[in-house]
């Protein structure tokens, strides 16, 4: 009977997704999405007694990405060096995004299957290592949210599963100060969860002066959920959004989306901090393409299924495209060129033309540039 429930969850879910992939219908792609999580979440109700044992970040083992491994975080176009081993004078302090999507539970284990560790490495090398030009990279392992919490759970249930899940992010952060970090300036980088979580985090961090003063900027990307508000940027005590390309002690948020597309499935897209990658202004002044400095080409494969093709994928390094795109932020969505047969529109949130998994390959030059000249800004 349960194998009979578990077919017809899925029958149900590619039915939808197939739909939704068809007929590209906005919001309408939106609540579908919510409909099929509904089918296809787990059947059990969330326990922190049901998660994996608390990550040890005490151990090397409990990190995705440290500056003595060798790892995804070190791949790097050709004729741009790496500087991650270590002996960079800045950190960049890592949150990937959800690589969990599975009905078989709400949170992740630290050993989960093969889809799940390949997503994380994913994140590794195509967000991360934009920042092995500057800084030492540190990601923790984190017991994430799967991705039907997002879908499949009122606000305050989902909550509730990310109240667990920041613990590990909490204790990731405050190991890699305490232990690990020496004192250094820093950047936080986060995507999409990861950005969820890191919002928490920046939160707790008004009570602590003396670890904000060595923060450089934050790229808070992609919270492709919740906004990142500017009243939200307003309740920091020592962070503003980010309005030049040299400014420090900041925050910069975007969440990318092709023309014509997002007005629907976006409904927060008005409150959300916008800074525009080519300009780095917070405006909604148009950015010509002669800005764009360049998008990498994608890095492996990331993998929407639970529990099929459980082989490792090999991560290349990038090809760099200039010139590929224009931006502009227009009510809390930045905008760039329809990705329709790119290989960045399989990245979306949904189709509608969102751009969610490339917010930041897309703009790979701009950011890394960037993130060397605002460290060497502090």
């Amino acid at each position: 009977m349960l194998k009979l429930i578990s077919k017809k969850k899925r029958l149900i879910v590619a039915i939808a997704a197939t739909m939704l992939i068809i007929f590209n219908l906005g919001k309408i792609q939106y609540y579908g999405i919510v409909i099929s999580a509904k089918y296809y979440k787990p059947d059990v109700e969330f326990s922190p007694l049901q998660m994996a044992k608390e990550p040890d970040f005490n151990k090397d083992e409990a990190w995705l990405s440290l500056p003595m491994f060798s790892d995804e975080a070190d791949i790097s176009p050709v004729g741009v060096t790496s500087i991650n081993d270590g002996n960079a004078k800045f950190d960049a302090f890592y949150i990937h995004g959800t690589g969990f999507i599975s009905g078989s539970a709400w949170t992740s284990s630290l050993k989960g299957d093969v889809n799940t560790q390949n997503n994380a490495k994913f994140s590794l090398a195509n967000e991360a290592s934009i920042f092995n030009s500057c800084c030492n990279i540190f990601a923790p392992r984190y017991r994430q949210a799967n991705l039907f919490t997002f879908f499949g759970l009122s606000e305050s249930d989902g909550n509730r599963v990310l109240d667990h899940v920041y613990k590990d992010v909490q204790a990731a952060f405050f190991n890699f100060i305490m232990n690990r970090n020496g004192g250094r300036p820093f950047f936080i980088v986060s995507h999409s969860q990861g950005t969820q979580l890191i919002k928490r985090l920046l939160t707790e961090l008004n009570d602590f002066p003396q670890i904000t003063n060595r923060i450089i900027a934050v790229y808070a990307i992609g919270d492709a959920i919740t906004p990142v508000s500017s009243r939200y940027v307003d309740s920091l005590s020592y962070l503003d959004v980010c309005t030049t390309p040299e400014d420090t002690q900041c925050l910069i948020h975007w969440e990318t989306i092709g023309d014509g597309g997002g007005q629907l499935i976006f409904p927060f897209s008005r409150e959300s901090v916008c800074v525009n990658p080519l300009s780095w202004a917070y405006n909604e002044r148009y950015a010509h393409d002669d800005l764009h400095l360049g998008a990498a080409s994608i890095s492996g494969k990331f993998k929407m299924n639970d529990g099929s093709n459980t082989h490792d994928v090999g991560f290349s390094v990038p090809a760099i495209t200039t010139n590929y795109t224009k931006a502009q932020c227009k009510k809390g969505l930045l905008y760039v060129n329809d990705p329709t047969g790119s290989n960045y529109a399989e990245l979306g949130l949904f189709s509608d033309h969102a751009m969610h998994g490339a917010n930041f390959a897309i703009f790979h030059m701009n950011i890394r540039k960037n993130a060397i000249l605002r460290a060497e800004s502090f």
